[in-house]
């Protein structure tokens, strides 16, 4: 359960966030953990390099400017994230969960780059994916009426392909 582990999750230096790897979450919590169904959400890549790049700009203003300034930002945004920084990389390698770019999510559910999900739920098609895991698993799963971190992303990026150009594309491609 969600309070089990969060209650096991805080012992000793590491610590299971809310979005740790399933290696973070097997060394805090122990090897038991991997018995367990493992259940994660994949979204698209390209729509979720564009959420991020608004989440992680939410403070800036950025969402107020031109979409040409956005689009900028958008690239440069890209091209850092398409890397992965010395300590990151050392880290994952701690934890076993290596990453190449900052935009790559795989790490998340696997091990040692062995695929571990027994269910996915994408993103883009969250409800009839949590309803389809539910039934799977014998719970009524449902979304709440709420969103969470509604409002900042601009209206015009809902559709994200029009953030994108050719060198965008091709690093998240990648």
């Amino acid at each position: 359960s969600k309070a089990t582990i969060g209650f096991i999750a805080d012992r000793g230096p590491w610590k299971v966030r809310s979005h740790s790897s399933l290696s973070r979450l097997a060394r805090v919590v122990g090897p038991e953990v991997l018995t367990y169904r493992v259940i994660t959400i994949a979204r698209n890549p390209w729509d979720r390099a564009v959420s991020e790049f608004y989440w992680l700009s939410r403070y800036r203003g950025l969402k107020d400017r031109s979409f040409p300034e956005q689009k900028s930002e958008f690239l440069t945004y890209l091209k850092n994230a398409s890397r992965v920084r010395p300590v990151r990389s050392f880290l994952g390698w701690i934890e076993g969960a290596p990453r190449t770019s900052m935009l790559d999510q795989s790490y998340l559910y696997t091990i040692n780059g062995v695929f571990r999900a027994d269910n996915i739920i994408y993103f883009e098609n969250i409800a009839a994916s949590l309803e389809q895991v539910g039934k799977e698993i014998g719970i009524d799963l449902h979304l709440p009426e709420e969103r969470s971190k509604g409002g900042t992303r601009p209206t015009h990026s809902r559709d994200w392909r029009s953030i994108y150009d050719d060198e965008g594309r091709h690093i998240v491609r990648i």
